[in-house]
């Protein structure tokens, strides 16, 4: 075995320990700063920064407050068109859907935020009749007791990521039905009979393209007019 002379092992061996100072095969960090904690700590900055802040329970209060009072109404001058979309669905559904609705998870049903005014054609305890002047669908406002989420999803207003739990996420559904029932619908109810005109701020859901015929919506807003307001 040919043996390596001195000089030659002592180039080795400066060439090795050069490798290792510059590429050692491991590392001695102080206790609670290594790297991995500095860079585990970046990243939770940055998702917390990219979430939406959850609301506490008590919050949850003055969320719903806030949108009822302030959010919603600005927001109802910009629902779409009675008009259009009930024109766009009679003669095709889906783009009426795509084009004017709002979709809340994959293959979930389509919300509709609407505004649009009409005559009532029928009316009983739980549903008014609305003709639309130009179109041959009516839709039907719901004026009874009011279940599911229309209200809450329609507007676009509401981020579930906001909210601490399901629960309180539900809760939002509630209140904002309850509301429309109490502060929406019964101060007008007696006054929606046969033949009156009405303009309207809705929020509908849509399961299949049959729920068009007629589309059903809660009304966040709903006005009985006068005979000059009838012909504006």
């Amino acid at each position: 075995m040919k043996l390596l002379n001195p000089a030659r092992l002592a180039i080795c061996t400066l060439i090795v320990c050069v490798l290792l100072y510059f590429f050692p095969l491991f590392r001695i960090s102080k206790l609670g700063s290594s790297p991995t904690s500095a860079l585990d700590s970046k990243a939770r900055s940055v998702l917390d920064t990219a979430s939406p802040k959850k609301l506490s329970s008590p919050d949850v209060t003055t969320y719903i407050e806030k949108l009822w009072t302030d959010r919603l109404p600005e927001a109802a001058g910009n629902a779409a068109s009675v008009d259009e979309v009930l024109a766009m669905a009679a003669a095709d559904p889906a783009r009426a859907r795509q084009e004017y609705g709002r979709e809340v998870g994959l293959g979930g049903p389509t919300f509709f935020f609407l505004r649009g005014r009409g005559r009532i054609e029928s009316v009983d305890q739980d549903e008014c009749l609305v003709i639309i002047e130009g179109q041959s669908q009516p839709i039907v406002l719901e004026i009874g007791i009011l279940l599911g989420n229309a209200v809450r999803d329609a507007t676009g207003l509401v981020n579930v990521g906001e909210f601490p739990n399901s629960q309180e996420f539900n809760r939002l559904s509630a209140e904002l039905n309850e509301r429309c029932e109490s502060q929406v619908i019964r101060p007008v109810r007696d006054f929606l009979v046969v033949g009156t005109h009405v303009k309207f701020v809705g929020c509908g859901e849509v399961r299949n393209n049959k729920d068009f015929d007629p589309l059903k919506l809660i009304p966040v807003q709903l006005t009985v007019l006068n005979p000059a307001e009838q012909i504006e």
